[in-house]
């Protein structure tokens, strides 16, 4: 039985862990310092005026823990324990200011989502600077032939042939296991402690698999994060604060703000710029306070769906949706810079218990579920512009 720690024993936990196998000098890499100042929930620290806020090097160090954590419970060899270690130190590099929240702006600008730029990370020095390598360069060094593994897991890569690429590519990592229960306690939702899910999962022939006793702690964890998503990150005020995010993020780039800047930005660095601006000073103070603006889908259903496909059309055409935002600005009898058009995207909880708890008779690992299973009953899907409204401020 593996016993919960305190937070912050995690932390030097997981620092001991990276120690021991000698990773801790990557600690000191910019792309991985600089997750110390990106939240974690994002928005949602200041639309819900969160008291406790953590930082993705806070949820990174602690996936580390648990991933350590479950090495040692498993037996995993030394020399995949420190692949694993290695690998989750580095999964949320390409994570922009605000985490999730800044995605929008990285697609319309660059045409990346966070796993993109976490790549662009890995492979280029010119962005951190007083760095000598790019963090390809360090990993090759520490991993040698090994680091190659590192990169595909990165990657998410659903090679089946490698095991922990699988692991990492399946929807009850370490990871999504942290992250989950990190978000349900500062949001006060319930979930499943990682302690429990750490004991739903077998390591046999070198490749993780899951123990067919422990499916229903596995449904239950998948529909706290349902739950989680649906209930509090997918909600109006959230994707509103969103929009006013993106809509300072590309009047910063306008102004002449470049796009390393930006993206390598801290969540305190972008409201800095945006509080010395004077176009973005009362999005910035929106932002700060919590105010998220009204969704038009919601007040003017058929306003709103008067302009919905030519918006949609329109994602990747600032000019078409100025024009829109002028229209409906008009309409509502508001100032033009009082209307942002948004287009996010929003994960889908897929359900397919067909063969999942079908008795295999006659198999001697019947007991033992494989991961690929696992991944097609529980398939969660993002789909790019899924969300898509205008937001407006009243006054």
């Amino acid at each position: 039985m593996v016993q919960e720690q305190q937070p912050l024993q995690n932390i030097e936990i997981a620092v001991k862990a990276l120690s021991r196998f000698g990773l801790d000098s990557l600690l000191s890499f910019g792309p991985v310092k600089r997750l110390a100042n990106v939240s974690f929930l994002g928005v949602a620290n200041e639309i819900y005026h969160l008291s406790r806020r953590s930082d993705r090097l806070e949820h990174t160090l602690s996936v580390v823990f648990w991933a350590d954590r479950l090495c040692d419970l498993l037996n995993i060899p030394e020399k995949e324990h420190r692949i694993l270690l290695c690998t989750y130190l580095l999964h949320d590099l390409g994570h922009g200011p605000f985490s999730h929240n800044s995605e929008p702006f990285m697609i319309e600008c660059l045409n990346v989502y966070h796993q993109g730029l976490g790549s662009i990370f890995l492979q280029q020095k010119n962005r951190f600077g007083g760095e000598s390598q790019t963090l390809t360069q360090r990993l090759q060094e520490l991993l040698g032939d090994d680091a190659e593994r590192v990169l595909k897991a990165l990657m998410k890569t659903n090679d089946t042939a490698e095991s922990l690429a699988e692991f990492l590519a399946s929807p009850i990592n370490v990871d999504k296991i942290e992250g989950n229960s990190r978000s349900a306690n500062e949001l006060d939702l319930p979930y499943v402690a990682p302690v429990d899910m750490l004991e739903t999962l077998l390591y046999e022939d070198g490749r993780f698999a899951v123990k067919a006793d422990s499916l229903e702690r596995i449904i239950e964890f998948w529909r706290r994060e349902r739950q989680l998503y649906w209930e509090k990150l997918y909600t109006d005020a959230i994707f509103g604060g969103e929009a006013v995010l993106t809509r300072i993020l590309h009047i910063l780039h306008a102004a002449g703000i470049n796009e390393d800047a930006l993206i390598l930005a801290t969540d305190e660095e972008i409201l800095k710029m945006a509080g010395k601006l004077e176009q973005t000073q009362k999005l910035c103070n929106n932002l700060r306070k919590g105010e998220a603006p009204r969704s038009l889908s919601v007040t003017h259903a058929s306003l709103f769906a008067s302009v919905a496909g030519d918006l949609r059309r329109a994602r990747f055409e600032p000019r078409q949706r100025a024009a829109i935002e002028r229209k409906i600005a008009s309409q509502l009898g508001i100032l033009e810079g009082n209307v942002i058009s948004h287009l996010s995207r929003r994960k889908y909880f897929g359900e397919n218990f067909d063969d999942l708890f079908q008795i295999e008779l006659f198999n001697e690992r019947a007991k033992v579920i494989p991961l690929s299973r696992i991944r097609s009953a529980f398939s969660a899907s993002k789909r790019s512009g899924d969300l898509i409204d205008i937001y407006y401020f009243e006054e």
